[in-house]
């Protein structure tokens, strides 16, 4: 290959992103490119011969895994299967469930580890769950294949883990603690402290004019944010039902922790005409006497007693409430978004925040009954099955970030896109031609 042939030229002036990110070198180098007007990285031929060797080693870990391809094109699988980047709960799409359901008929035919065309995912299919999917395991021979020794794996949604890459520039944050726990931020937990137990008291109304925030209410009233019940409006795009959040007044709400328990599509901030709508008053909200919308309430609200909160008409709260007596919830779930400093859910200290670049995403195996095989004891049962995959693009940005130095990229011939660069002298021209 000649270089004055390809495309894809060196840059002196790199300005969609920092020095300091992997991108920037790729970039500068004439290995990708990218398009303003489609919002993407594309990569020039440098930038595919090095993801080629990168992904030689992914294919080695998938043969390694005894993987089978399956038919379909990744991108739909993924758009269908609902797994990348939404916190929904994966799900086989249904054309892949038929074609599976032809080729699965018996216990003789699992476990099973199928990958895509695009290389670039794997789903395990197998008897019953196990502790940590095969797949999941040969993601750190891969790691340790490419030279990326600092992945850190993630808990997310329910029992999805991501495999991400510490960096300053990366496109997600992890709240972590030295203990070992480790989660990305939008699910991250934090342990929570019920108040001391109280009698109830009697639910009534108190004045508080112009108290439209925790902070003025809990000043207004001389409690501590905590004794307060936070009400948050969302608004389900797809279906329009309107959904009513309800942490401690000292605790934020977690939208994706939100979806996964009411199982919703987008939200997004429900308008004042709609929170009127349902009989409750902006600012002074509760979920007393609110009629038509879905309720959800944080795991501390039950063990929170005598609350204020909201009473539903201007410059008024109540004092006094309690959950279960005075509101209930459809749904009583986590979903609280932990912050840097919360207390870890393990052992208490203090977490902190970390800029990861999310490198891998993969869920824990769980049943399909659109797929069913018979037992050794001649019963139907569904098939278990993890799905699996890589960015191929975020993978390039951090080996771009560990195989550079002062003067640019620096790969090991493992992963150089060619062996040799043959650089002609003045002079030297028609030998290296020859050559």
């Amino acid at each position: 290959m000649r270089l004055s042939q390809h495309f894809g030229h060196s840059s002196r002036q790199v300005h969609e992103v920092p020095e300091t990110h992997g991108a920037y070198a790729l970039l500068r180098a004439g290995y990708a490119a990218w398009e303003s007007g489609g919002g993407r990285w594309a990569l020039w031929p440098l930038g595919e011969r090095l993801a080629q060797r990168v992904f030689a080693a992914w294919q080695r870990a998938l043969a390694s895994a005894g993987s089978i391809v399956a038919p379909g094109g990744e991108a739909d699988f993924w758009r269908l299967a609902g797994l990348w980047g939404a916190p929904a709960r994966p799900r086989l799409p249904r054309p892949w469930a038929r074609w599976l359901a032809l080729q699965v008929m018996s216990y003789r035919h699992l476990p099973r580890t199928l990958a895509s065309q695009g290389a670039s995912a794997w789903w395990a299919l197998r008897l019953a769950a196990e502790a940590e999917p095969a797949p999941w395991m040969a993601m750190e021979d891969f790691w340790r294949a490419i030279g990326l020794g600092e992945v850190m794996r993630l808990a997310a949604a329910e029992d999805t883990q991501v495999w991400a890459w510490p960096h300053p520039q990366g496109e997600a944050e992890a709240l972590t603690c030295a203990c070992g726990y480790a989660a990305l931020q939008p699910w991250a937990t934090r342990a929570k402290a019920p108040a001391p137990p109280e009698e109830p008291q009697a639910l009534r109304a108190v004045s508080t004019p112009g108290a439209n925030t925790i902070r003025t209410l809990a000043a207004q009233l001389g409690i501590p944010p905590s004794r307060t019940a936070k009400a948050v409006f969302l608004t389900d795009e797809a279906h329009g039902a309107l959904i009513f959040a309800v942490v401690r007044g000292d605790m934020e709400v977690s939208l994706p922790k939100v979806q996964i328990a009411l199982g919703t599509g987008p939200l997004r901030p429900a308008t004042e005409a709609e929170i009127r709508a349902v009989g409750a008053e902006p600012g002074y909200a509760s979920p007393i006497g609110v009629q038509g919308a879905r309720v959800v309430v944080d795991t501390l609200i039950p063990r929170s007693p005598n609350l204020v909160a909201g009473a539903n008409r201007p410059d008024t709260h109540f004092v006094g409430v309690n959950y279960g007596r005075d509101f209930q919830a459809e749904v009583v779930a986590d979903i609280v978004a932990a912050q840097p400093g919360d207390p870890c859910p393990r052992c208490g200290r203090a977490l902190s925040r970390q800029s990861v670049l999310p490198l891998a995403q993969g869920a824990a195996l769980r049943p399909d009954e659109q797929v069913a095989f018979r037992t050794p004891e001649g019963k139907t049962a569904p098939v278990f099955w993890s799905p699996l995959r890589v960015d191929p693009w975020h993978v390039l940005v951090a080996l771009a970030a560990v195989h550079r130095d002062a003067q640019g990229l620096r790969w090991p011939v493992s992963l150089a896109p060619y062996l040799v660069h043959l650089v002609a002298l003045r002079g030297g021209e028609e030998a290296a031609e020859a050559l």
